[in-house]
């Protein structure tokens, strides 16, 4: 008995050495070798994570103190918040093809507008209000809080393949609860492993280290995953059934005309654009990336472009044809996301709807 204790006396000191070293490395490894900004947000309950921060009526906006962020919030140069006297302002909406997913801020459409604009002689800024992953509820209402206190002379607007996710998923609601989580809390997830985490730095190697276990989910601390409903998202097998009920199609379709509402009712010209999307290069962590949906996600995204003509026509607003890029694959990363060039392209068949329906008063 007394050599029993004796191995389980030491078996304990060992195993309590084994982890006083094992956190000691740990934390040695969290302090030099894992981004500081990334050891906030897995410690800390915060209203502010990487590029985004907590909004009271928005899932999230982008953070005015993030690299390439101006202090209002917007991607790209300074700006004041009231015009300069004879400016023009002309604001572009959308989701991360309008933000510049992965590219300088420089390459984004709306930057390049603005250059092709000021070669023409005017005297313009354009407001890059693009914000990845919204759909066009979160962009109508981002429209009434962020874009028009600015005063924009034009809207430009450029959504329609993020709303391939609430057009799919199940238990649809057209406010799009059934896809943004109402009840998600920003500034509160996974807090039981940040309290964790707090007392020991090997914990939290063990559960997020190149991937997640342990119950720790990854896609929370990422804002634009962390409010999506994903038990609703959909097998392959059921998107195709979901996205021919044409009442899907409605909140879209309702949301561009609001769009273009308090757009007019503040005093905008609006201009909408068709959306460049290749299927066969489909990327995305909403959905399952499989052929068999395919079709049925074309010929949605095809229906949301039909929508926006239909819009442009019924309430005589100047539609870009934007879509047309889809056919030259060399300016595409993936189904929507483009190269610099394509960003260049973008913004000329822009440039000359302004200019051929004089959506702006032409410089002196």
């Amino acid at each position: 008995m007394g050599l029993l204790r004796t191995r389980l006396a030491v078996g304990g000191v060992s195993t309590i050495l084994v982890l006083v070293l094992g956190e000691v490395a740990a934390r040695v490894l969290v302090a030099t070798r894992m981004d500081p900004e990334k050891v906030r947000i897995l410690l800390e309950d915060t209203d502010v994570k990487g590029r985004y921060r907590a909004h009271p009526r928005l899932p999230y906006v982008p953070d005015p103190g993030f690299p390439s962020h101006n202090a209002l919030g917007f991607r790209g140069a300074e700006i004041e918040r009231d015009k300069a006297p004879g400016r023009l302002r002309v604001a572009c909406l959308g989701a991360s093809t309008t933000y510049g997913h992965q590219l300088a801020w420089r390459e984004a459409w709306p930057a390049e507008l603005e250059r092709l604009l000021v070669e023409r002689g005017y005297d313009v800024e354009v407001v890059n209000a693009g914000v990845p992953g919204w759909v066009s509820l979160e962009t109508l209402v981002g429209l009434e809080e962020r874009v028009l206190p600015l005063a924009p002379d034009l809207v430009v607007v450029y959504q329609g393949r993020n709303e391939l996710f609430p057009q799919s998923y199940r238990n649809y609601e057209p406010d799009y609860s059934h896809y943004r989580d109402p009840a998600w809390n920003f500034s509160s997830t996974n807090t039981l492993h940040k309290a964790v985490f707090r007392v020991s730095h090997l914990a939290l190697l063990l559960c997020t280290h190149r991937g997640q276990r342990f119950g720790w989910e990854e896609r929370l601390e990422n804002p634009v995953y962390g409010c999506v409903v994903k038990s609703n998202a959909p097998e392959v097998e059921e998107i195709g059934p979901f996205l021919e009920d044409p009442s899907r199609t409605g909140a879209y379709r309702h949301n561009v005309e609001e769009l273009v509402r308090i757009s007019r009712a503040a005093g905008a010209r609006v201009l909408l654009t068709t959306f460049a999307f290749r299927v066969d290069d489909f990327a995305t962590g909403n959905l399952p990336e499989d052929p068999r949906s395919y079709p049925a996600l074309d010929a949605q995204v095809r229906e949301n472009n039909d929508v926006v003509r239909a819009i442009g026509e019924e309430r005589g607003v100047s539609v870009a044809e934007t879509a047309a890029l889809a056919e030259e694959p060399a300016l595409f990363r993936d189904d929507c996301h483009v190269t610099p060039e394509g960003h260049t392209r973008r913004a000329r068949i822009v440039l000359e709807r302004i200019l051929a329906d004089g959506l702006l008063p032409a410089p002196d």
